[in-house]
């Protein structure tokens, strides 16, 4: 599986996920003809963590 092309437009799923897709081929949880909405869905869920947990992409990176 290779990183979509455009993955630096979804930039917190960028920061989270990079680093994992492009080392690990997971057709189960990234199944790569949903790229787009998946990352959407992704980036929605990073943005609403940051919010209600009032941290920064850093900040939630390192907690446990």
């Amino acid at each position: 599986m290779a990183i979509p092309p455009d993955l630096s437009s979804y930039p917190l799923t960028n920061y989270f996920l990079a680093g994992y897709l492009s080392k690990k081929d997971d057709p189960l949880n990234f199944p790569s003809g949903e790229f787009p909405d998946l990352l959407q869905r992704y980036e929605n869920v990073f943005s609403s963590a940051l919010q209600i947990l009032g941290l920064t992409k850093e900040g939630l990176k390192n907690r446990p």
